[in-house]
């Protein structure tokens, strides 16, 4: 087996553990394959993957281009979380109108610029930003140090949560569903290496899932298409 494999990676949707092996599953996957040209890029950059050649993405997805194939490797609900200090002093949000007078924290829209409309119901909501960032951990902390409200996977926020140091408002309201999936572009036939990395991912995927980035035992799941 050999061959170029180029391969792009979000840097905002991975916690450190998940990074870490993440960091442990592609380095495996280059020892046991050294006639494959491994190439990663770990960046903020929504990367256009037929344009720029690369053969698989690792991706927190709504839609996917046409061209391309995604498939769903882990599902967790985003919702809005704010500290006991801030809400004490600004107040609950009821609505999503109320927004309008709140501080909230956002991360970036394809990983590019500042988001400006959070999910709500089967619409959105237009918010300002007075903080952000594409770094997830950076806005779970500005959150809990009182700074506004944040739109986060619940994934990285439940020990929180139950700590009481971040309280959900707006249940029920702003949620949407967090996609992460592995997307590859559209062939007649996936060269053998591709397929091979493809699967490598998918056995990693459940890592996503767990705080320490870690699999628990005898933990498989096959890919579902998005």
């Amino acid at each position: 087996m050999r061959g170029n494999l180029k391969v792009s990676v979000p840097l905002l949707d991975l916690t450190r553990g998940a990074m870490e092996s993440f960091h442990a599953m592609v380095t495996s996957f280059a020892r046991r394959h050294r006639n494959v040209r491994v190439e990663v890029d770990v960046s903020s950059r929504r990367v256009d993957l037929v344009r720029e050649g690369y053969d698989v993405a690792l991706r927190a997805t709504y839609r996917v281009q046409p061209g391309l194939i995604a498939r769903t490797v882990e599902r967790n609900v985003v919702i809005a979380v704010a500290s006991p200090a801030y809400l004490e002093e600004h107040g609950t949000p009821r609505s999503v109108k109320d927004l309008r007078r709140h501080r909230c924290l956002t991360p970036f829209a394809d990983g590019e610029f500042a988001q400006s409309a959070w999910p709500a119901g089967r619409g959105v909501v237009h918010v300002e930003s007075s903080f952000a960032s594409n770094d997830l951990g950076l806005l779970r902390e500005a959150a809990v140090r009182g700074l506004g409200i944040a739109l986060l996977p619940k994934m990285i926020v439940e020990d929180m949560l139950e700590r009481g140091r971040l309280v959900q408002v707006l249940v029920d309201v702003v949620e949407a569903e967090h996609h992460v999936a592995i997307v590859f572009p559209q062939r007649e036939l996936l060269p053998a290496h591709v397929r091979a990395f493809i699967d490598s991912l998918v056995e990693w995927a459940p890592a996503l899932h767990h705080p320490s980035g870690q699999r628990g035992q005898g933990h498989h799941r096959k890919p579902r298409a998005t």
